[in-house]
């Protein structure tokens, strides 16, 4: 059995722990939120150096799309805002998950800009959520590494 001031002594360090695990959360989140911003012009090749969990912790929404338009990533962020959680969208048709999103205005756009450049970067801006139908989104399509698209979701608040 331990005595009271080991244990004390046990206890103090791991709550000495617990509060720089919580210290370090909460700087690595700052640093991150002031090293990737919606409007980086090279916001996909970022993305693409993040682990998911710092996807994750973006404060706008996260998709990636493979070339057949699957979802390979969708980030929690993106869920939680978009209202679509806690429903996975990983493996389906974007555009079967998102049918709205499936028309000229915005597929079109993607499919011509890769046909005409081999790449995509594009501003979209959109009106209606997945829940809320009465929200702005300004909506940034960029090229990815693996001949997807990334998309990401900014969001006003609904109105």
């Amino acid at each position: 059995m331990l005595s009271s001031h080991l244990r004390s002594t046990l206890d103090t360090i791991e709550a000495t722990r617990i509060l720089h695990r919580q210290l370090y959360v909460a700087w690595s989140t700052d640093w991150l939120m002031k090293t990737i911003d919606f409007n980086s012009p090279n916001l996909a090749s970022r993305a693409e150096q993040m682990s998911q969990d710092e996807l994750d912790r973006l404060p706008f929404g996260v998709i990636l799309l493979d070339r057949e338009s699957s979802v390979v990533f969708y980030s929690k962020t993106e869920g939680r805002l978009s209202g679509y959680a806690p429903r996975s969208p990983l493996g389906q048709n974007f555009y079967d998950v998102a049918p709205s999103m499936d028309t000229d205005a915005f597929r079109g756009r993607i499919t011509k800009a890769m046909e005409e450049n081999g790449k995509v970067d594009l501003e979209i801006g959109w009106y209606g959520d997945y829940t809320a139908t009465d929200r702005d989104l300004r909506i940034r399509v960029q090229s990815s590494r693996n001949g997807g698209v990334w998309i990401f979701i900014d969001r006003d608040e609904p109105q």
